[in-house]
């Protein structure tokens, strides 16, 4: 699923921050398609400076631990079984 069927948001690669502790990193924009219509938004400022395009093809979301616990907080009681977390002892 690449699309939150809840909120709509994109679900892109989520992985950890190399060399930085508590750091994770979200590539929303990971298909080349994803990457197109963001420049297409953009496009006006790529046309005056070049060097944008490229930094979008790069571009990430970082998750601090903040984001991160309130990510969590918001999954439903429903979905927290599709996570392999035992409700009883723990929720997000």
């Amino acid at each position: 699923m690449h699309t939150c069927e809840y909120c709509g948001a994109h679900n892109g690669l989520v992985k950890k921050k190399p060399n930085e502790p508590l750091k994770i990193l979200h590539e929303k924009f990971r298909k080349d398609s994803d990457v197109d219509e963001l420049i297409r938004q953009f496009e006006y400022s790529c046309n005056l400076n070049p060097e944008l395009e490229r930094n979008l093809k790069d571009m990430t979301e970082d998750l601090d631990p903040v984001k991160v616990q309130r990510i969590f907080m918001g999954i439903r009681q429903e979905d927290i079984a599709l996570l392999h977390i035992n409700h009883n002892l723990c929720k997000p």
